[in-house]
């Protein structure tokens, strides 16, 4: 049965569980852990991946109540600003993404679970469709067995 549910979920691992998160987020200090050298040097190797396969590199912070900080926010805002990569950090967006930390995560606010994964890809598929106009390939045939699994999956 896990193999036909990695299989349908297309190797995300469905967390339906809820333990909630029930503080500010990032007022745990400062985080000296953000972009190193050699982070930095492979944003660099995949932008230039993407170029040369002329496809536009984006960057998305997913929404992590513990694990993310301002300071990270910060390097990663930075770094693509300066190489003219767009930045969208569901954290920072968060009002509009609705992650509900106390019901949206499975772990204390370190991930979401299914709910709040949810709304995190809703969230990123609205913009992927409006401002990089990608093709709604749910109705094409060649690519039937997504939906199936999608829809035997039972996640919408």
């Amino acid at each position: 049965n896990n193999r036909q549910n990695e299989k349908l979920y297309k190797g995300y691992q469905l967390r339906d569980t809820i333990d909630g998160f029930y503080d500010e987020p990032y007022v745990y200090g400062k985080d000296d852990n953000t972009l190193n050298t050699e982070a930095k040097e492979y944003l660099a190797k995949i932008k230039e991946l993407c170029e040369e396969n002329k496809c536009e590199l984006i960057l998305v912070s997913a929404p992590s109540a513990m694990s993310w900080s301002e300071e990270k926010y910060e390097a990663v805002n930075e770094w693509a600003k300066s190489n003219s990569v767009k930045y969208y950090d569901l954290n920072k967006d968060n009002e509009k993404v609705g992650i509900d930390w106390t019901n949206d995560t499975y772990d204390r606010g370190v991930h979401v679970n299914i709910y709040g994964s949810k709304k995190a890809t809703a969230y990123i598929g609205e913009i992927l469709k409006t401002d990089y106009s990608l093709t709604d390939h749910r109705t094409d045939t060649k690519y039937a067995d997504w939906q199936k699994d999608y829809e035997k999956a039972g996640l919408y």
